[in-house]
């Protein structure tokens, strides 16, 4: 999460280390689809991907929304769940909340299942 974004939060979704290009998806606590305001894929000197993906979620009521990143070819997938917090939807300038997932061996041991950042 990245601070209060007109009314709401941003949450950004990052992930390295992907062959071929992953698909990101996010969805609420329901399993509905959701739409990223942005996306950005960058290919390394090594072939392997980065992507990041941001949504800007405005509904007070949003309790939870996951975003996943999947390999078509490969069927894999990963998943990071971030539950907003109902004192965080009315204090949203007060937090950051940073979600990275990577890829198999590509990633250093601490980060292959995602990580979560909170600051004040």
């Amino acid at each position: 999460m990245e601070g209060s974004v007109e009314s709401g939060v941003q949450l950004v979704c990052t992930t390295r280390g992907w062959f071929p290009e992953p698909q990101v998806y996010w969805e609420d606590i329901q399993g509905g689809k959701l739409l990223a305001v942005s996306e950005h894929h960058i290919q390394d000197e090594d072939g392997l991907f980065y992507v990041e993906s941001t949504l800007g979620v405005k509904n007070a009521s949003a309790e939870s929304v996951s975003c996943f990143i999947y390999n078509p070819i490969l069927h894999e997938e990963k998943a990071a769940v971030i539950s907003i917090p109902e004192k965080l939807q009315t204090e949203l300038g007060k937090y950051e909340v940073l979600t990275h997932t990577c890829a198999g061996s590509f990633c250093p041991p601490q980060q292959r299942e995602g990580s979560y950042h909170e600051t004040m």
